[in-house]
């Protein structure tokens, strides 16, 4: 038994500890890339010549990257501007056009009051206006002279000027010539104001 714990003390002694070995890895590769540091900088078999270029292209390459990425943003940042200002000028639209049915519909109503306005005088003055077609289709009939005798008689010019204007042109005309002059010229100029 003794013999073993010789033997194993002999393994254990030749060993090396783990800390040791790990402090040996550390230190070679300090040692490589001090080495390969020290290789670029005294460009040994032109090698700093390379890593100098491969660094520059690679600088060079990020820069126009960057320039890229700058621009892009700036790109992203015109369109984020111009979407909102088409947004802007389609909400104005869209108000515009919102002011224009609403005036539409105003107007629409306005003309509906108007036509009925219309509509509610015609047949106000339907009556009338049959009534004069009667008395002018009556005064048709008789002699020229009577009837200017008759209107000569009448009062109201409003009802005068309607007759005559009911009355063909050539039978106004024989009236109107056998009426007294200043009679006929009143009427002849309320006819020109209607």
């Amino acid at each position: 038994m003794q013999d073993k714990n010789v033997n194993l003390k002999k393994k254990k002694n030749n060993e090396i500890p783990p800390v040791l070995a790990g402090v040996s890895v550390f230190a070679i590769c300090v040692f490589l890339v001090i080495l390969f540091c020290m290789l670029a900088y005294f460009n040994v078999g032109g090698l700093g010549l390379d890593v100098i270029n491969t660094l520059r292209k690679n600088e060079a390459i990020a820069l126009d990257e960057q320039k890229a990425m700058e621009q892009e943003k700036k790109n992203i940042e015109e369109l984020k501007l111009e979407v909102e200002k088409m947004q802007e000028d389609l909400a104005k639209r869209e108000e515009e056009l919102e002011k224009g049915w609403e005036e539409i519909a105003q107007k629409e109503a306005q003309l509906i009051k108007e036509k009925k306005k219309y509509e509610d005088l015609v047949n106000d003055l339907m009556p009338e206006f049959n009534n004069i077609q009667e008395v002018a289709e009556i005064y048709r009939a008789m002699d020229a002279a009577k009837v200017a005798e008759l209107l000569e008689k009448q009062d109201n010019m409003a009802l005068k000027v309607r007759i005559i204007k009911a009355l063909d042109v050539s039978f106004a005309s024989q009236v109107l010539s056998k009426m007294s002059p200043d009679k006929a010229a009143a009427i002849l100029e309320r006819i020109h104001d209607y």
